[in-house]
């Protein structure tokens, strides 16, 4: 069985049921994970229901495998992937297991399989899933009586997919008979699309019979792209008139896509021709791009010659990155000229970010040299992090240290958190090490979940009992779902009692979630029993709603059954929202049909709304007609707007039409807005057009304002132009504001410029407040000593947006530059805005800070602004600050607005601490009087 093959068996196994996939990062696929499982012969629990394969040619042969085959001791081959293992590079690990196992004979890949088991450890479970395909492709009789032994119900599906894949390309009639007689449920959905998909690749004809015979549309729709490329390369003209007789929808785009990358490779002149024809939106845009991507591995002079002549949208924009992201290959030097001349904007942008992802892959110092040469922006920032996330992989300790060196900002943010994961795939104990060196902050807290999320794949006890120690908040929140989840995979009743230590809240709600839907896949009976054990409350909400998920997964009769059992209440209507979703994936009638049982509610409402987004994917036409049929009401109302949003992104322009139509008021509003944000991503005019041919009002405004926030992420300056001469200050004030968020990304000091020309006041000042908060995002620098240049008005109004968005990744920094601000109300903002972004990240250092800070107005304001905030959490520290406060006035009122709200939780301290102070005494009887 070769790669191709492969492929198709994992990606049906890790996608098409959500099954558990293992998290590292290989070039061309993702094994699916999992825990332990029985080895072949050691029960046959479970497989008393399961057909039994019979061969129709040789299915057991061995001979049709090319290549030598060698005979490996099990302790060898244990000791080959174990040093294999032990290469921190993710790709030449990969590229090592795959030396070692694509030359194995079938009886030492079979041994290897029953000496790695899937227990939760990245090496065994990595090997166990390479091990099995190996001995599949040799020998898939075995491999799938192995299969179908194993007791573990959430890792069964997986291995009988990988053995019936490669059964398939052998005796594909005898995989398919034992697909078609196993019980219905999930695995055998899954089965199915894994042995039609393989069958498809020789005979893409019988294919796509079998899909229509055998998988229900949303099914079809997850194996469309292989079957429809297997025709594209067999027949792209008769393939295109068959995908075209298909309703518009999910399914057909997908068929569009893969029939244009099949079409491309033999006749990109004759794909272009066909894709040219289709009309403008979505579909065609990736059409062009694909066709255009396959052009360019030929020739991307051409193909990039080509598509500039494309008018300006979404079509030309995925065109020339297509073409781009090759050339970056085969000649840098040129894409990289010829990025620089570009226009800036968010084209440009995406065009960098690709590239450098490209170079860096062959030479880290070539790219980091190029990327250093490019203007300040989102497209720099973008670069350097998808550098460093390579140079990472190469060598992440002279990374690591360049990082270090890198000015605070979000260019470093994203930086850190490339580097924290590469270190801690090889040490976590260094990773750990090295996020210690980092300032309090956004990028720490993110460094430190990339680093638990890597250190619970490696030693899940370990990091969970660091987890414990860690002080409560966003960080041990990320981190304890992927510890709870990586536990419960293992032993669940060990990972309850862990959950049972954390403090009562959100991680403990998280945890509760995980644990139930790793148990629901495992005995969801045996689940529920222990979830309705628990105390009423979010955490018992949380564990049902999780639980019912992951047995619709394996189940869904069973699960729906007893959804209709349970109290009404918000258990109940998460249950029917995940129900109706797994039920409508694969039957939508089904679904309506299960649906129609529930009495109104509003859990019915979302349920339909839920059955209208799938419907929608599939035949938006044919899911209208059906909204029409429900009669005024909620329901009609929430199933039309889900069908809609969903038309919009497919057709925007079928969808815009009917929206047109549909009676004013707020389900047409609703609709409008997001068909006039897709339409203009394909074509800015039509959305216009669109907007304004809308009723005046409510409508009218919502859509021309999502049309031009969209324009403004390609063409800020053309958006801006457009608006200002509509002579709307209503519209001016409204976009602005986003359009000069976007304008900053790329040349922050031309819409200053432009900003400076505006004369409606309250855009202009909109205009200014963001770009200089975008730009102290990406250059704080630069953006503080513009603002310091400004009149005092002006600093007034901006300063505080600078200081907050400096404040974020280095307060010392922003703060030591406010102090240079002049007394005033610009000061004021400034220092607030530094110390609400401070305290919410290191209330201890934000305290000291406003300790050093010299008597004077804006001090007084900064810790009046201190204290109230600490007031509900530590009232007395809040006191004991509001007492610094140097002007006597504000003094009382502060701390007389720190003692009201102190009352609220523990009144008798309160006055007491009133009642002896040194408030005047007018103060202290009003406050001892309430």
């Amino acid at each position: 069985m070769g790669n191709r093959a492969i492929l198709i068996v994992v990606a049906v196994v890790s996608l098409a049921a959500g099954f558990l996939v293992a998290k590292i990062p290989l070039p061309r696929f993702h094994f699916p994970g999992g825990a332990s499982s029985s080895k072949s012969g050691s029960s046959s629990t479970g497989s008393s229901s399961m057909p039994v394969y019979h061969p129709v040619n040789s299915g057991n042969s061995t001979d049709e495998d090319d290549g030598p085959k060698v005979a490996i001791p099990i302790d060898e081959l244990k000791q080959k992937i174990e040093a294999a293992f032990n290469n921190s590079n993710p790709r030449q690990r990969y590229r090592a297991l795959t030396r070692i196992t694509e030359k194995l004979d079938a009886a030492s890949a079979k041994a290897g399989v029953e000496a790695f088991s899937p227990t939760g450890d990245e090496l065994s479970t990595t090997a166990h899933w390479m091990l099995l395909t190996r001995w599949a492709q040799l020998d898939p009789a075995p491999a799938l009586d192995y299969a179908q032994q194993m007791t573990d119900n959430r890792f069964k599906p997986q291995a009988i997919s990988i053995a019936l894949g490669a059964l398939s390309e052998k005796d594909p009639e005898g995989a398919l008979q034992y697909a078609v007689q196993m019980p219905v449920g999930q695995t055998r959905r899954q089965t199915l699309q894994t042995v039609i998909m393989t069958i498809s690749q020789s005979d893409p004809d019988k294919g796509s019979e079998l899909a229509k015979k055998y998988l229900s549309a949303s099914e079809q729709q997850q194996v469309s792209y292989s079957l429809y490329y297997s025709l594209g390369r067999k027949d792209p003209k008769k393939a295109v008139e068959e995908i075209m007789q298909m309703p518009p929808g999910q399914n057909r785009s997908n068929a569009m896509s893969s029939i244009a990358s099949a079409w491309a490779q033999k006749d990109p002149a004759a794909a272009l021709e066909w894709a040219q024809k289709l009309p403008p939106g979505n579909d065609r845009d990736n059409v062009l791009a694909n066709v255009v991507s396959q052009w360019a591995g030929r020739d991307s002079q051409a193909a990039l010659k080509w598509a500039e002549q494309l008018p300006d949208g979404e079509g030309r924009r995925r065109a020339i990155n297509s073409v781009l992201t090759n050339l970056s290959r085969t000649d840098p030097q040129m894409a990289c000229e010829y990025v620089l001349s570009m226009k800036p904007g968010e084209a440009r942008n995406e065009v960098i970010s690709n590239m450098a992802f490209q170079i860096a892959q062959n030479d880290v110092n070539q790219a980091m040299e190029w990327a250093q040469k490019l203007p300040a922006g989102e497209g720099r920032i973008n670069a350097i992090s998808n550098i460093t996330s390579q140079w990472a992989q190469q060598d992440p300790q002279a990374a690591s240290q360049y990082v270090l060196s890198m000015p605070p900002g979000e260019g470093q943010n994203r930086a850190i958190g490339n580097i924290s994961f590469q270190l801690a795939q090889s040490d976590v104990k260094q990773a750990l090490a090295w996020m210690e060196k980092l300032p309090s902050g956004q990028a720490r807290n993110n460094a430190l979940s990339n680093i638990l999320n890597q250190w619970v794949q490696q030693d899940p006890k370990t990091a969970a009992d660091y987890i414990l120690k860690m002080p409560p908040g966003e960080a041990q929140n990320n981190a304890v779902g992927n510890i709870s989840f990586q536990l419960a995979r293992t032993d669940v009743k060990e990972a309850v009692a862990w959950a049972q230590k954390l403090p009562a809240g959100q991680s403990q709600e998280n945890a509760m979630g995980q644990i139930a839907s790793q148990w629901a896949q495992q005995d969801p009976q045996a689940a529920l029993r222990w979830a309705q054990a628990l105390p009423d409350g979010r955490a018992q909400q949380r564990a049902f709603s999780s639980i019912l998920s992951g047995w619709s997964n394996t189940d869904a009769k069973g699960a729906a059954q007893y959804i209709l059992t349970m109290p009404a209440g918000r258990a109940q209507n998460d249950a029917i929202n995940n129900i109706v979703y797994q039920i409508a994936r694969n039957d939508i009638k089904e679904a309506v049909n299960w649906v129609q049982q529930l009495p109104s509610s509003q859990a019915r409402n979302n349920a339909m709304g839920q059955i209208a987004s799938q419907w929608a994917q599939q035949d938006p036409n044919a899911a209208i007609q059906w909204a029409q049929s429900l009669g005024d009401g909620r329901s009609q109302r929430q199933a039309i707007s889900n069908i809609l949003s969903n038309w919009s992104d497919r057709d925007p322009k079928a969808a815009s039409a009917y929206i047109l139509g549909m009676e004013p008021g707020r389900a047409q509003n609703d609709a409008a807005r997001q068909a006039a944000w897709a339409l203009a991503r394909t074509d800015v005019k039509e959305a216009i057009s669109f907007a304004q041919r809308l009723p005046q009002g409510k409508a009218q405004q919502e859509a021309l304002s999502n049309v031009i926030n969209q324009w403004s992420q390609s063409d800020p300056k053309a958006a801006a132009n457009y608006v200002m001469s509509q002579n709307d200050k209503e519209l001016q004030n409204r976009v602005m504001g986003s359009i000069g968020s976007h304008w900053a990304e790329s040349d922050p000091k031309g819409a200053l410029a432009f900003a400076q020309t505006l004369t409606n006041a309250d855009a202009k000042n909109n205009m200014y407040s963001n770009i200089l908060g975008n730009w102290a995002n990406q250059d704080p620098k630069s953006a503080a000593n513009f603002v310091s240049g400004l009149t005092e008005d002006e600093r007034n109004r901006v300063a505080g947006q600078v200081a907050s968005s400096w404040a974020q990744n280095d307060p010392p920094a922003a703060a030591a530059w406010a102090a240079t601000l002049p007394e005033g109300n610009g000061k004021t903002n400034a220092l607030n805005s530094i110390m609400y972004s401070w305290i919410e990240n290191d209330p201890y250092k934000a305290s000291v800070w406003l300790g050093q800070l010299p008597q004077g107005k804006s001090r007084d304001s900064v810790v009046s602004s201190f204290s109230n905030r600490m007031s509900n959490e530590d009232p007395e520290t809040a006191l004991k600050w509001a007492m610094t406060i140097s002007d006597q006035g504000q003094r009382n009122g502060n701390v007389e607005q720190v003692v009201r709200n102190w009352m609220r939780s523990n009144p008798d301290a309160a006055k007491a601490w009133a009642a002896s102070s040194d408030l005047p005494q007018e103060v202290k009887d009003r406050l001892t009087r309430r």
